[in-house]
């Protein structure tokens, strides 16, 4: 994953949130603890209920962009940091911007709606935990294939789509999205239990700020726990 934001060269500071407190998590951040990482910031979650919200409260300067990546994204495209934080810039009504993420429910919907992903499995729902996208496994190995073999032809396009407004406000997976600093001010302490209904759906919703798919920036996402 550090390669991948390293080779982006646009963040002033990356910071690793450790979620779990594993010791091998600990173990690992201890060797990043050298000059060539010292941009490399690690912020551990409390030991106690309803702690998302520590992350957030963090993330409120006035003039700042944050980008939030899981730690098992596992591909992240050339330009696609680039390009989903010039969307950003351009687009400020939105409360969130998502990549085109591979592995995600909501994703793969439109993305089998453009053309990108066969139905050899079925027709997909707009939902976040579609049964076939979010739980056959046999799906998500197949869709993991097909990336592949189009990183390999260099021919990542493929699974380009328009960029799409979430104006139902579905609950999705916030596997890589970007958000303004100055929209968190004051509201990360409301967050309670998990971060991602609240920020991909209550409050986007409670603001009237639909969420959007950055179609043209494009990551993969490795697997969710039902896979």
């Amino acid at each position: 994953m550090l390669y991948y934001l390293n080779r982006a060269e646009v963040f002033d500071e990356i910071r690793l949130w450790i979620n779990e407190n594993k010791i091998v998590d600990r173990e690992y951040f201890e060797l990043l603890k050298t000059p060539k990482y010292a941009f490399v910031i690690p912020v551990i979650r409390p030991a106690e209920p309803n702690t998302w919200r520590h992350f957030y409260s963090g993330c409120t300067d006035q003039n700042t962009i944050y980008v939030k990546i899981d730690g098992d994204v596992v591909y992240v495209g050339t330009n696609a940091i680039k390009t989903l934080l010039d969307y950003r810039i351009d687009h400020t009504e939105p409360f969130l911007i998502s990549a085109n993420v591979i592995n995600n429910g909501i994703c793969a919907y439109y993305q089998q709606y453009y053309g990108s992903i066969g139905k050899e499995f079925g027709q997909l729902t707009c939902t976040s935990n579609d049964q076939i996208a979010y739980k056959n496994n046999d799906f998500v190995k197949h869709l993991h294939t097909l990336f592949v073999d189009a990183i390999e032809r260099d021919v990542v396009e493929t699974f380009f789509i328009p960029h799409i407004t979430l104006s139902q406000y579905p609950y999705f997976s916030i596997n890589a999205i970007s958000f303004f600093g100055r929209d968190l001010i004051g509201k990360a302490d409301r967050m309670e239990g998990g971060d991602e209904g609240w920020i991909s759906q209550i409050y986007p919703r409670e603001e009237r700020r639909p969420c959007v798919i950055c179609g043209n920036s494009i990551v993969s996402h490795y697997s969710f726990f039902t896979q």
